[in-house]
């Protein structure tokens, strides 16, 4: 989890509070949109992974026991 952290600063002029505010909420921003590209990679692994055949799993290592538990993960978590 990101925890934006804005200190007061009375004295500052308010372009720097501005810009403050706005490198704050831009770091923000590219966290969201780095997490939700990381889930959309993972869930679009698992669906390829579901539709993967024996001969392939071996290939890879994985049994059906493997895939079915990945296959069954939650996209959020890896």
């Amino acid at each position: 989890m990101v925890a934006i952290h804005l200190q007061p600063c009375h004295d500052c002029p308010g372009e720097v509070r501005r810009r403050a505010a706005h490198d704050a909420l831009g770091d923000f921003a590219h966290w969201v949109l780095a997490t939700v590209s990381e889930w959309a990679r993972r869930s679009r692994e698992r669906h390829q992974l579901s539709q993967l055949d024996s001969r392939m799993l071996a290939d890879i290592g994985l049994t059906h026991t493997d895939r079915e538990m990945l296959v069954g993960k939650p996209f959020w978590r890896e």
